[in-house]
């Protein structure tokens, strides 16, 4: 594996565990000018689904890539969403770093894509 795909595998399995780490700090803050509850449920959804789509990537699957990319927009889109929101300073900054790290870990993973760079180890 060369280091362009492990920076891609790590990137991505960062994102994941940080929108699965702001979930309990989200509804801690819901109904106090923070992001609305459902905000957490799907942080944690789409954390473990770019923790899936990882598992994907290093088995070589198509799915995990299509998986991974559309999550990562997902959660860009989402990400703009709270930069309007009254948060607190650790939100504000795990959402910077995801708007951040889901723009490039898409440009990444599409950039192995066309490369058709092999993530997994099949044989």
């Amino acid at each position: 594996m060369n280091p362009t795909t492990k920076a891609t595998l790590g990137l991505l399995i960062l994102l994941g565990v940080l929108d699965l780490a702001t979930a309990p700090a989200m509804l801690a803050t819901h109904g106090k000018n923070g992001p609305p509850g459902p905000a957490a449920f799907i942080n944690i959804a789409l954390g473990l689904a770019t923790l899936v789509g990882v598992y994907g990537l290093t088995q070589g699957a198509r799915w995990g890539t299509r998986l991974t990319i559309g999550v990562r927009a997902i959660d860009w889109a989402t990400s703009i969403l709270a930069f309007g929101a009254t948060i607190g300073v650790f939100l504000r900054a795990a959402d910077y770093m995801a708007f951040v790290g889901s723009v490039v870990a898409v440009v990444l993973v599409a950039r192995l894509l066309r490369a058709a760079v092999p993530l997994g180890d099949k044989g």
